[in-house]
């Protein structure tokens, strides 16, 4: 058993039993569950042997190091998934408007491992919340976790470089552009910086602003 067989829900699962206050024998049953796809408590009313426990042992041994990252220019922008090939788009400056505010709302909190699936999900350009359930149920994470980790470690460096993308391709729909600008700084800002976040307010008190920064870019 590898990273190849544990999928996004599983991940999930195996994560927060990591953070359960419970004896550590419970937790490798609880593992060891999760990673068969069998109930916790058939797991507990199994008569096993020391030999029998310590194979079920060694196949979870693999959990004690995450999926290797490759190098993130290297990554996959098309994996299969359930049979069906998606393509996945991972360059910030290519997401639409849509994309970019689905992936703020689902990083919320902190973690892009609670939402995973979500997010890749949005990353396909397809129906969020359909391909979120086959991504949950299907996709390995030997892939879906380097993907994962690369959108949260860039999180604030792909921000600025969607927003700026964002208002060159909705220069000529403002009223769409200051709707979406707005809904982003009520929320927060979402890990803008300081700066980004002053300029939106900026454009939102004054549209003409837009005009005279792409005219200077």
């Amino acid at each position: 058993m590898t990273w190849d067989d544990i999928n996004i829900e599983q991940f999930a699962q195996i994560q927060a039993v990591y953070n359960m206050d419970c004896s550590d024998v419970e937790k490798s049953i609880r593992i060891i569950a999760i990673c068969h796809m069998e109930e916790y408590s058939d797991v507990c009313d199994l008569r096993l042997n020391g030999k029998v426990w310590k194979a079920l042992k060694r196949q979870t041994r693999f959990l004690s190091e995450l999926p290797p990252t490759p190098n993130f220019t290297s990554l996959d922008h098309k994996v299969k998934v359930n049979g069906k090939t998606y393509t996945l788009q991972l360059d910030a400056t290519k997401l639409t408007a849509g994309q970019y505010i689905d992936i703020q709302n689902f990083l919320k909190g902190g973690s892009v491992f609670e939402n995973m699936d979500k997010v890749l999900a949005v990353l396909t350009g397809e129906d969020v919340l359909a391909t979120a359930k086959i991504f949950r149920e299907h996709f390995n994470m030997t892939q879906a976790y380097p993907i994962s980790v690369f959108f949260w470690k860039v999180y604030n460096a792909l921000t600025e470089d969607m927003l700026t993308s964002l208002m060159e391709k909705l220069g000529a729909n403002q009223s769409e552009l200051k709707h979406q600008l707005k809904e982003l700084i009520e929320n927060g800002g979402d890990g803008l910086s300081p700066s980004t976040i002053s300029q939106i307010q900026t454009y939102l008190n004054d549209p003409t602003f837009l005009d005279s920064e792409l005219s200077s870019s």
